[in-house]
């Protein structure tokens, strides 16, 4: 049988509800790894960062990718915010740098 490529986001949490030691609440997750199955199944599996950055620069740009790709409010808000600034906003590629 194929498997679907979103299975591998659901392996992690399947561990994690199958951890009944926490009762009717689900097992604690790292934060790290929570993004990750964020990024993975909202972004894709082939989604990477090309350019050189820590780990918390990378989680900002997989936050704000999400958030521009999923949440209307988001976009309305960064407009908003674009147009009230003092400062030009310049865009250069996927990020944005103020």
């Amino acid at each position: 049988m194929k498997q679907h490529k979103y299975n591998k986001g659901f392996e992690p949490m399947k561990e994690n509800i199958e951890n009944t030691s926490y009762g009717i609440c689900p097992a604690p997750m790292n934060a790290q790894e929570a993004l990750n199955i964020l990024c993975d199944y909202l972004l894709g599996d082939e989604w990477y960062c090309a350019m050189s950055m820590g780990v918390e620069q990378v989680n900002a740009v997989i936050v704000e990718q999400i958030l521009d790709k999923y949440s209307k409010q988001w976009r309305k808000d960064w407009n908003i915010y674009k147009k009230t600034t003092e400062k030009p906003v310049k865009i250069l590629g996927p990020y944005r740098i103020i």
